[in-house]
Parts: structure tokens; sequence; C-alpha cells
């Protein structure tokens, strides 16, 4: 019987120390995992700055007064400029527009669908694309990381534009803008 007892003293140490084994295993996989996602959020925040900052705006076409874009010209334009990098994989991606100043983006490839949803506004001169939701769910610190790096690329690259974007309007199936 004490041998019994010893036995099961045994196994049960040892099961304690598997468990704790298994426990610091996950413990540093998810603190490995939130690293490794906020330094990609970072490193996404810093990509679209600099391509948004550096991309040709077309300013020197710019005229004053107010300008209006349809959601069926967006999304014709987008599939134009995005088709030669879908290289099949994304099948379709639409925007649709809600007002007062909510923006969404849908991007179908294969058994999935993405949805991007924010808000779209003018501020300082430029525009403002602040990132909220992705298939509805709140995206709070990494959708301010990346909101934060869009918002400066457009800053810097709206920095010396001849003119200022002082309206930026989300309608139906608009968007009204507005330079000076």
């Amino acid at each position: 019987m004490a041998t019994l007892k010893c036995d099961i003293v045994k196994l049960t140490s040892i099961g304690k120390g598997v468990l704790q084994l298994i426990l610091n295993v996950l413990l540093a996989f998810l603190v490995t995992a939130i690293v490794l996602g906020l330094v990609g959020t970072l490193v996404l925040s810093l990509v679209a700055r600099y391509v948004i900052a550096n991309a040709d705006w077309g300013f020197s076409n710019l005229q004053p007064g107010i300008s209006v874009m349809t959601e069926a010209d967006l999304n014709e334009g987008m599939a134009i400029a995005m088709e030669p990098y879908m290289l099949g994989v994304i099948q379709q991606m639409a925007v649709d527009f809600r007002p007062k100043d909510r923006v969404s983006l849908s991007i179908a490839g294969g058994d999935c669908t993405i949805l991007l949803e924010g808000r779209l506004l003018a501020r300082d001169g430029a525009p403002v694309i602040i990132v909220e939701r992705l298939n509805g769910w709140p995206l709070y610190l990494v959708g301010g990381i990346i909101s934060s790096g869009i918002n400066r690329g457009f800053q810097e690259a709206w920095r010396d534009a001849p003119l200022k974007l002082v309206k930026l309007e989300v309608l139906e199936e608009q968007i009204v803008t507005e330079y000076r």
C-alpha cells in the first residue's frame, strides 16, 4: 500500500510538471504571437505611410471647387488599378459608402470574404481614414496604428499640394469633396 501511495504521489507531481510546462509553452506562444502581430502592424503602418506619401496624387490636375465620385466610378477604377495584383486570388473588390462618414471595403476571393470598415473625412487639408473593424471585429490598437500610418502618409503627400481638401462628405452612393 505504501508503494501505491508513493506511485500516486510521483504521478501527481509528474502531471503537475507536465501541466506547468504546457502552460509555460502556451504563454510563451501567446506573448510571441502578440509581439509579432504588433510588429507586423507597425510594419504595415510604415509601408502604408511610405506608399501614400510617395504616390503621384495628380495635384497638377486638381481644380478648386466641388468634385463628386460615385461608388460605381471608384469600384471600376479600383478594379482596373488592382487587376495586375489580384493574380486570380481576389475575384472581387467593392467599396460601399454609408452616410455620414462610413466606408466599407469588401474583398472576396475563393471561399473567403473580408470586410474592412472605417470612416473617411477631411482634416488639416488632407483626407483622413480611420480603420475601425475587420469582419465586424473592432480593431482598437491595430486599427489605430494602421490608421496613424495611413494618415501620416496623407499629411506628407498633401503638405505641398496647391489646393487643400476642405470638405469630404460621404453620401449614399457618392463622395463629395471640395478643394480650395
